[in-house]
């Protein structure tokens, strides 16, 4: 127990009222609640305490019973403490793993949504490209006559495409 507590054996018994002193301050609540428990209601308790020791904070979860005389006060606690440093230690790295991985998902996630993008200008852009720089049209120009436009603008893709259009038109215009 003592080393559980990180106190030299040789020393004096732990009074219920020293507990406080072993803990870290911010557990100070769950200790003064477990001696209220203990001494006032008269009832067992299960808590989960940071304790200052000699090699560094150590997590304990500690049960505690009072023991009762025959009037039914308490005389002094019963209490067992477990070291569960180990297990706080892995669960808080398992903690940052899933973190890691959380951020590395939001990564990849960000990535496909540009590589989506990025596909869809792509396709896109070669679509266009397959656009030719030739056309043809007739008109019909009375009852015998046909104009044929017949031509070919230099290159593919969108530049190409506009530059047939006006061509295209030209013919138009006279007809």
């Amino acid at each position: 127990m003592y080393d559980k507590l990180g106190i030299d054996p040789g020393e004096k018994p732990i009074a219920l009222e020293d507990l406080p002193n072993l803990t870290v301050p911010e557990d100070l609540a769950a200790v003064e609640d477990l001696i209220d428990t203990l001494q006032e209601c008269r009832e067992s308790a299960e808590t989960e305490l940071r304790i200052r020791h000699r090699h560094g904070m150590r997590h304990r979860c500690v049960v505690a019973e009072p023991l009762l005389d025959s009037k039914g006060l308490p005389v002094k606690p019963r209490f067992l403490v477990q070291d569960v440093t180990r297990g706080r230690r892995r669960e808080r790295s398992m903690a940052r793993v899933q973190a890691q991985a959380v951020r590395q998902e939001e990564r990849a996630l960000e990535q496909q949504r540009v590589s989506d993008h990025l596909q869809a200008v792509i396709l896109s852009a070669e679509e266009l490209a397959r656009l030719g720089g030739d056309f043809f049209k007739a008109r019909r120009l009375g009852e015998d006559k046909v104009l044929p436009a017949v031509g070919d603008a230099m290159g593919h893709g969108l530049a190409a495409a506009g530059l047939v259009l006006q061509l295209r038109a030209g013919p138009a215009g006279p007809a």
